[in-house]
Formats: structure tokens, sequence, C-alpha cells
């Protein structure tokens, strides 16, 4: 009889410590791609079943905000894909209606420049791409002076003159994604810039560093966050021709949190205009 006791009274209390983790196996088997905004109930008792209840809570809101991202991401990229297509759809219309043969000669340069602008966002789609799925950071070790004066060599810009100051700082990183990444920072800084840009690497507390300074109208702070979103442009350069698809600044920020590192915005302390500092981890043999 005592041993016919024990085990109902086993039984049951197994049973009631089991029930929450039934309720949670029944919801989660419930939650699909459509349903990710469903929780998991947590029961009051403070113990794992609990714990574990809340952790994977958590998790879904992660991969909640990550398919709100992606969706936001991809019809985005559709919007900016089919902008230029619809320009090579109406010079092609326009052309095709007309006799004149100087509006053939128009519609080879407008579409030259619609496919070169579409090869260009394809690209920095790709890369983002290519770093949201690299979770491994780099091994190798990379020289900021060295990328700093190969980036001011590949950036010329009629009227904007580059300024360098450049020392010796390595670290641990991927050569050619920290040369892509100033690129897009000096870019930038040339498309706002009123005559000059500046270059400059230094290092500080196990970290290098590269400014990036422009004589340009800045960026107010209430925008500094926001610059680095994919396909955000300001409102002084919306237009595509000067202010681009909104993805150079999304590009710097995904290699330099591959990195371990950070991309922030100030003053420029001599130039007047904004500074972008891309700060990576230095390398342990300098």
């Amino acid at each position: 009889a005592l041993i016919v006791i024990l085990g109902l009274t086993i039984w049951v209390m197994v049973g009631r410590a089991l029930r929450p983790v039934h309720a949670i196996s029944e919801q989660v088997a419930s939650i699909g791609a459509s349903t990710l905004d469903e929780r998991v109930p947590v029961p009051e008792t403070d113990d794992e079943i609990a714990e574990l209840a809340a952790l994977m809570n958590r998790m879904l809101e992660r991969l909640e905000a990550s398919s709100v991202r992606q969706r936001r991401f991809v019809a985005d990229a559709s919007h900016e894909l089919r902008s230029p297509l619809a320009t090579i759809k109406a010079a092609a219309d326009i052309a095709g209606a007309s006799d004149d043969p100087r509006r053939f000669g128009q519609l080879a340069g407008d579409v030259a420049v619609e496919a070169e602008r579409m090869e260009l966002l394809i690209a920095d789609l790709l890369d983002l791409a290519r770093l949201d799925e690299s979770m491994a950071p780099p091994t190798t070790t990379a020289r900021l002076d060295a990328i700093g004066e190969a980036v001011a060599s590949r950036s010329v810009v009629a009227d904007t003159g580059i300024e360098l100051a450049l020392e010796p700082v390595a670290v641990r990183g991927d050569a050619n994604q920290l040369e892509r990444a100033v690129l897009n920072l000096v870019s930038n800084a040339q498309r706002h810039a009123t005559s000059t840009v500046s270059i400059s690497t230094s290092s500080s507390g196990g970290m290098g560093h590269v400014d990036v300074d422009d004589d340009g109208p800045g960026i107010d702070p209430a925008d500094r966050e926001r610059v680095f979103e994919r396909f955000v442009r300001l409102d002084d350069s919306r237009t595509r021709a000067t202010g681009g698809a909104g993805i150079g600044l999304a590009l710097v920020r995904a290699v330099a949190e591959r990195h371990g590192g950070s991309v922030e915005i100030s003053d420029a302390p001599g130039l007047g205009g904004a500074r972008f500092r891309l700060s990576v981890p230095m390398a342990s043999d300098r």
C-alpha cells in the first residue's frame, strides 16, 4: 500500500511539473513563419522551466525581428531595382515612337547609366548578403595606413582634394573588406564635401581607427544612427544621382561588426563637416 501511494504521489507531482512543458511544446508546434509574433506561456513558478520558456520567447523575438528586417530588405531592394528598369523602359518607348535617330543615341546613354547603377546596387546587395552569412571573425592581418593610401589613389573626384595623415596601424581583419568599407566612407564624404576630404589612421585602447573627415554641412546628431540603416537617404541627398542607393554606409557597419569593431559619426574637428570613424581591433603582433 505504501509503495502504491508513493507511486501515485510521484506520478501526480511529475505530471504537474511537466504540464507547463506540454503547454510550451504545443505552442511551439503551432508557431510557423507567419506567426512569429506568438510567444510560449511562461509559468509563474521560478524554476528551470520558466527560465526555458523565457529563453524561447527571447529567441522568437530575435527570429521575428530578423524576419521583419528580411522582408523590408527585399521590398526596398525590389523598389530600388524597379526604378532603373522603369527608366530604361520609358527611354526605349520614347525612342521607339520617334523617327529621330538621335533618340537611339540618347537611349544607349540612358541604358548604360542605369545598367551601371543596377550593377553597383546588385554588387552591394551581394556583399551585404555575404557579410550576413559570415559569422566567423577574420584571422588575417591588415594595415590601415596601406588601405588609406590605396583608397586615396582610387578616389579621384574633380574639385575635391584628399588630405592624408596616416600612421602605421596593423589590425586583425580582411584587407579587401576593410578597403571596401573605407572606400564607401570616402565616396560618401566626397559627395557632401565642399572641397576637402581627409583620411587619417590612429590607434588607442587596443583598437585601430580610420577617420574620414569632410568640410561639408555635417550630419545632424538625430540622423547619425539612422544613416547606417539600409536604403536610407537623408533629405538633402535623396536623389539617386547624388545620394546613392543608401547601401554604402550599411555595408560599412556590416564590415565593422563582422570585425568586432564599430563605426561612429561625430563633428570633424578640423574641417567642420562630418567625421566617420571606423574602429577595428588591433592585431596582437604589430
